[in-house]
């Protein structure tokens, strides 16, 4: 299993994480499955900085070819820039 983690990809008046995950899930290259997406809450104090509830996403991925997993990095440049917004500070990581 590969996973794909993004964070702080919105804004408060910006559609959240989780779609942004389910944009990256739908580029995979071939070779790739998408297996799930899940949300995670995080600590929703008034001492965090947030946008709206504090919640990240990670996008299980299967391999189903010899591709290596770092084929996945050039795909997650596109839609984070086509989905980026003035005041968000996106951050994806791959493990």
């Amino acid at each position: 299993m590969i996973y794909i983690g993004i964070d702080d990809t919105d804004t408060k008046d910006t559609p959240g994480t989780n779609q942004l995950a389910r944009c990256i899930a739908a580029e995979l290259p071939a070779g790739f499955r998408l297996d799930l997406i899940l949300r995670h809450q995080l600590l929703n104090d008034p001492r965090v900085p947030h946008t709206s509830h504090n919640g990240s996403a990670s996008i299980g991925v299967r391999r189903h070819s010899d591709r290596p997993a770092g084929a996945l990095v050039p795909i997650l440049p596109r839609p984070m820039r086509g989905w980026y917004v003035p005041g968000s500070d996106p951050g994806p990581c791959i493990a």
